[in-house]
Order: structure tokens, then C-alpha cells, then sequence
């Protein structure tokens, strides 16, 4: 069995420490090394509420009791050393959110006109954004647009191909260390690129240093960064 891997379901472990694997939609099976055996026939349990189509997910005590999950990299078994391992919301990311404090998405952008005086092909130039209040940066997006005749860029360069990408706090702490393809770094509007984990923490006052290098001429470049505003009694207005 070691290598193989059957699917998107779950293997736990049953009464007797024999690994049992549990499909998308319930279906119990032992395992075995010549394959999956499925178990005694037995109706999958009935979704929940609303739910259409919805994988049927265990609870959090069965996970921690005796999850398993099937590594990709090389087919052992892992166990999870906390809590059991779970589906979460692709976007945002788990970002932390101050009890007693509201909290307010809000888009900060900047960018590079060719009619900037900074505008150079093949060097960097810099802007920055600046926090009004503590804000979490959860994700930055970019894009870029040829202005010049035909509006259009080379064949095969999309428009974060275009322009290298870095950042870092007014204090000095490098973020995206170094100029880099800003296609490996930012994401769109449409599919933000997201910092993970925690997000970035930015105290009120705090500025995020951009750096943009243009890699063609006659581009319009934008960057818009996705904060999480943190919002109390010292800071609120309404």
C-alpha cells in the first residue's frame, strides 16, 4: 500500500488498529495490501443540511482521536500532533481578528505611469503606502497594461510578466526580499495572492515600501494590496 493513494477521502483506524478508508461521500472500505475491500454494504450517511453535493466531513473529536491522513509525498501515514487536519476558507487566510475590535477590508493601491518621472526601463522605482490604523496585509494583487500603439503586450508575456515586484516595512523588514517576476509574487483580483498564515502586521503609521521595475516600455502598472483594518474605541469613527 505504501505509494498509493486512492483518492480525496480519509483513513482512520477502526476497533482492532486495522486501517479503514472512507471515500468522499461515506463509503467505508478495509485496506488491504492487495487493495480496498469494501465493508459490510451500508447506506452513506445523509448530508447536511443545505448541503448539495458536500463531502461529509467527521467531527473534530474523530479527527483528533484517531485522523490519519495519507502524505502525498511518499504514502506514510502522518499524524496530525494538534488537532485533526481540516478543510478552511481559501480566501482570506486565518488572520487575526483582536476580541473587542471591529475589523474592515479595505484596498490600499499604488503603481507606475509611464509618464513618471521614475519610469525607466530596467530600473527599480519606489512607492509607498502608508496604515492610517493596524492593519493585517492578507494579499497583494497586481497587473499591468501596455499604453502604448496597440495596447498590446509581446507574445507569451501576460501582465505580471512584465515587471519585477519586491517589498518592505518602513522599518526595514524585507517582505518580498528581493526584485522578483512579479507573477511569482502577486495575484489578481480575480485570484488574489494571498500572504498565508497570519498575514502581514502593520502598526498605525507603519508603511509598506514598494519597489517596481519595469521590464518593457509604456506600461501602466498597478498594485493593490487587501488589508484587514483593526478597528476599537481609539480608533473608531462612524
Amino acid at each position: 500500500m505504501r505509494g498509493t493513494i486512492y483518492g480525496a477521502g480519509m483513513y482512520l483506524k477502526d476497533q482492532t488498529g486495522s486501517a479503514v478508508y472512507v471515500d468522499e461521500v461515506g463509503r467505508a472500505y478495509r485496506v488491504t495490501p492487495s487493495g480496498l475491500l469494501p465493508l459490510a454494504a451500508q447506506q452513506p450517511p445523509p448530508p447536511p443540511p443545505n448541503a448539495s453535493g458536500a463531502a461529509i466531513m467527521p467531527q473534530m473529536a474523530d479527527l483528533r482521536a484517531d485522523a490519519r491522513e495519507l502524505s502525498h509525498r511518499d504514502g506514510s501515514f502522518v499524524t496530525p500532533e494538534k488537532d485533526g487536519i481540516y478543510q478552511s476558507p481559501a480566501f482570506p487566510t486565518s488572520l487575526v481578528k483582536y476580541v473587542g475590535a471591529g475589523k474592515q477590508t479595505r484596498r490600499y493601491s499604488t503603481g507606475l505611469l509611464p509618464t513618471d518621472g521614475d519610469y525607466a526601463v530596467g530600473s527599480e522605482a519606489i512607492r509607498i503606502i502608508r496604515f492610517e490604523m493596524p492593519s493585517t496585509i492578507f494579499a497583494e494583487n497586481g497587473g499591468a497594461f501596455n499604453t502604448g500603439l496597440g495596447n498590446a503586450l509581446p507574445v507569451g508575456v501576460g501582465p505580471l510578466d512584465c515587471f519585477l515586484y519586491s517589498s518592505r516595512t518602513s522599518n526595514q523588514q524585507l517582505l518580498d526580499v528581493d526584485p522578483r517576476l512579479a507573477c511569482t509574487v502577486l495575484g489578481s483580483g480575480r485570484l488574489p495572492g494571498e500572504i498565508g498564515d497570519h498575514g502581514w502586521q502593520m502598526d498605525a503609521g507603519q508603511a509598506l515600501v514598494i519597489g517596481i521595475t519595469p521590464l518593457l516600455p509604456n506600461l501602466r502598472i498597478d498594485i493593490s494590496i487587501y488589508v484587514l483594518e483593526q478597528r476599537g474605541k481609539r480608533n473608531f469613527v462612524g
